[in-house]
Order: C-alpha cells, then structure tokens, then sequence
C-alpha cells in the first residue's frame, strides 16, 4: 500500500504542479524553450513535498522500525520522484498535443 500512495502521490502532485505552474506563468510560459525545464521544475516540488512528509513522519512518530528508516525513506522520495516525472512527462506531452493538433 505504501509503494502505490506515494508513486500515486508523485502523479497526482505532479499534474497539480504542473497546471499551477504551467497556467500561473510563474516559472516557464506556455511553450518553455527548454523541454526539460518542466519536468525539472515538476520533480523539484514534488522532492521538497516527499521530504516535509518524511521529516513529519519522523517527527510525528510514524516510522515503525527505526533499522529500515533509511531505505524505506528513500524508497519513497524515488516513488514521488517517479510519480512526478511521469506525469510532467504526460502533461507534457498532452500540451503539445493540443496546442499543435498532433504529434
């Protein structure tokens, strides 16, 4: 169940950042000269969002074992991570979609 909330978590931040950033205009326009920028930008919100979330779960008293801490936390940060890129990827890609009409 963990391994499926937080790569969900990853997609579904990741579209939510995507359409803030992408509609505020705050960091890339509506066509960013470079294409890796998005995805960059999507990964780099998601990662300060999974590392609050361990630093609470620590804090909060939430991690089980303490021996597993470690790899169970970077378990996760790549689940979110891997979430992200996904959907900027896919975001991505439908924006191209639909603001040239095909491929």
């Amino acid at each position: 169940f963990d391994v499926v909330m937080h790569f969900m978590a990853g997609v579904v931040g990741g579209l939510v950042s995507y359409w803030m950033l992408a509609h505020s205009g705050l960091i890339w326009k509506v066509e960013s000269p470079r294409k890796w920028l998005p995805v960059l930008t999507v990964l780099l919100c998601m990662m300060i969002v999974g590392v609050a979330w361990e630093v609470m779960e620590y804090f909060a008293g939430l991690t089980g074992s303490h021996e597993s801490y470690a790899l169970d936390t970077a378990n996760d940060l790549i689940l979110d991570g891997s979430g992200a890129v996904l959907a900027a990827l896919v975001a991505g890609r439908k924006r191209r979609i639909s603001s040239t009409g095909s491929l």
